[in-house]
């Protein structure tokens, strides 16, 4: 039931249904402060970045 309500205010567009669609909170809870777990990707190490940046050139090279 909980779910149908959801999808339902999600298609008449309703200001609850785009907080849902957007995963933000619905119940007038602050969003500036709290509740940031879980919404930014975060930070990657260089390390890390320059190993995917390396693998994905590899493959464009070998199409060529």
């Amino acid at each position: 039931k909980i779910k149908s309500d959801v999808d339902l205010m999600k298609d008449i567009r309703s200001w609850k249904g785009v907080r849902h669609s957007l995963g933000l909170k619905v119940r007038g809870q602050r969003t500036r402060t709290t509740g940031r777990s879980g919404k930014a990707v975060g930070v990657k190490k260089k390390v890390l970045m320059e190993a995917a940046r390396a693998a994905q050139r590899k493959p464009a090279e070998e199409k060529k």
